[in-house]
């Protein structure tokens, strides 16, 4: 069960406790009566939501929750008074707090996912700045810092102005930019609403390093204040940087593996469409800015690769079915009072895109609040085309893995990165 059914129970069974008050008020007749017709109302239009999953009949049980509960509370506040002054025992006046109280939070959450079905920005808004994300013009100057495995980063490097968050940081094997190594270049995840370039705090990047690839990763502006398709173009934007730039960090753009994680994987999985598949570029009208003999290999790590399926995990996580879905709606702008298919969500599709030209690539996903149908669907398609790729999955029997499990350390992070350095080694040495 999502979240959102889950919500839609719990104001169920709240209407339901109103309903069942209700028959017990011995004056107020027409109070009861109001209450009970509209209660009834509004349990009907949430259970036709429950039963037929039909987004109209969801609002409008939502807007009878807080009808209800502006009425109720304004009588109950007469009432009180009433009460008070009449000398009633102190259980009925406390019963009838306690019910406003409910009837309040009940008005308070449905007003909230009202909102959120108008548009998921303002939540999406709060979440960013809980999490301390945003966008800004505005980086530290570009710093030079040696890391411990002798490694050097170079980071907060600007690759355009059209955009906030126009970073990128660029990682060095062994300090030595003379030695041509492949690039790993990475986007990171976060729904595109959060999430940061930083990588040296994370040992998946310094199993890249050490195995010899140089790694550029990037920021990009996050949701809600910038949408689809700006993210797409921002990666554009920083593979043409580091193209004119990249020598002077000791990058080798002639041998690039595109990688990235959750959203970032659809980021990336979009881009190398555009820069394998000439139709779908120019439908979409975002122009190509690396040839396909430069793109040796790609990496897609529990990336959300069909975003009609953001809600749907595989072997379901109610508030992941719930957050990925608000992520989907708020970076492409998706309107769903019908629930019908988003222009935008159809070219953000990673699988319906791809063609025998898109590169070797690396598919990893967890098994439990994630997508692995996506990611094996993806492969099911390549290997129809005569793609070479690699399919990571394990049994949700034997080990229960999450979403971008392969952040973490554990054996299977550990045995991930082992097959992964294999199948690009073994990519590159074709």
């Amino acid at each position: 069960m999502n979240a959102g059914r889950m919500i839609g129970v719990l104001i169920l069974c709240l209407l339901i406790c109103l309903v069942i008050s209700s028959l017990y008020l011995k004056r107020d007749g027409g109070i009861r009566t109001v209450t009970l017709v509209s209660s009834g109302f509004a349990i009907l239009f949430e259970v036709i939501w429950l039963i037929a999953d039909w987004y109209p009949a969801f609002v409008v049980a939502q807007i009878l929750v807080i009808g209800i509960g502006f009425y109720c509370f304004t009588i109950s506040g007469k009432l009180f008074e009433s009460d008070k002054n009449t000398g009633s025992n102190r259980w009925r006046i406390t019963r009838r707090l306690l019910k406003s109280v409910g009837i309040v939070i009940s008005s308070l959450v449905s007003f909230v996912v009202i909102v959120n079905f108008i548009t998921p920005a303002p939540l999406m808004s709060v979440v960013q700045s809980y999490k301390g994300y945003g966008n800004s013009y505005d980086a530290p100057a570009p710093e030079e810092k040696m890391l411990e495995q002798g490694h050097l980063k170079i980071s907060d490097i600007e690759y355009g102005k059209d955009y906030p968050n126009s970073y990128l940081d660029v990682y060095i094997v062994n300090n030595d930019p003379n030695i041509g190594r492949p690039t790993y270049f990475f986007v990171h995840g976060g729904g595109w609403t959060i999430g940061d370039k930083k990588l040296e705090d994370n040992a998946y990047y310094e199993q890249l390093l050490d195995a010899g690839y140089n790694v550029v990763s990037i920021n990009y502006a996050l949701s809600p204040g910038y949408t689809y398709p700006v993210p797409l173009q921002q990666l554009s934007q920083a593979v043409e940087f580091m193209q004119e730039q990249g020598n002077k960090y000791g990058i080798d753009m002639s041998a690039v593996i595109f990688a990235g994680s959750s959203a970032g994987g659809q980021i990336v999985g979009q881009f190398l469409n555009v820069q394998t598949n000439q139709a779908y570029a120019e439908k979409i009208g975002i122009t190509p800015v690396i040839s396909q003999d430069a793109i040796k290999a790609a990496v897609l790590d529990s990336a959300a690769l069909d975003l009609e399926r953001m809600g749907k995990t595989k072997s379901p996580v109610a508030s992941s079915n719930w957050i990925f879905y608000q992520f989907s709606r708020n970076y492409f702008q998706k309107e769903h009072l019908l629930n019908g298919t988003d222009e935008y969500a159809e070219q953000g599709n990673v699988i319906a895109h791809v063609t025998e030209h898109f590169p070797p690539v690396f598919i990893a996903d967890g098994n439990t609040g994630t997508f692995p149908d996506q990611a094996k669907d993806l492969a099911t398609k390549l290997n129809r085309l005569g793609v070479t790729n690699e399919l990571y999955l394990i049994d949700k029997n034997k080990v229960r893995l999450s979403h971008v499990f392969m952040d973490t350390h554990s054996t299977y992070t550990t045995d991930y990165t082992k097959k992964k350095l294999a199948f690009l080694r073994q990519v590159l040495n074709q």
